[in-house]
């Protein structure tokens, strides 16, 4: 909680960071990074604040691929607070997929298209 009584706006940002692991994991793409130094990074973000979470509480945090670029996608994200069954938050990152040896992006794969895009986005609010 922060002075005014409410979780920080700081934290929201660590929730969207949590979920996009998750979801890096489930396509494979910390697994490839730390075989190739091909990987995931972050070029933007924003959060839409709705509602103020207070303690107590629990959050649900959900994201998926909204869209796939030639070297970037978009996730979209979206908070939910449990106690009130409301949306509290929402989201989006545009995600570079680079290259770290060489320091510079680089294409997106077929099969990393594709499974971004099965992995549908949050139902806007």
């Amino acid at each position: 909680m922060d002075a005014l009584g409410h979780l920080n706006n700081t934290a929201y940002l660590r929730f969207f960071e949590e979920a996009r692991i998750v979801l890096f994991d489930r396509v494979e793409l910390r697994a490839v990074r730390a075989e190739t130094r091909i990987g995931p990074i972050l070029a933007a973000t924003s959060v839409r604040f709705i509602r103020p979470l207070v303690h107590p509480d629990t959050v649900r945090v959900e994201t998926g691929g909204r869209s796939v670029g030639q070297t970037s996608f978009v996730l979209d994200y979206r908070i939910t607070s449990v106690r009130h069954g409301a949306l509290a938050a929402s989201g989006d990152s545009v995600v570079v997929l680079y290259d770290y040896e060489r320091e510079t992006k680089v294409p997106v794969p077929d099969a990393l298209r594709t499974a971004l895009l099965a992995l549908a986005a949050p139902t806007a609010p």
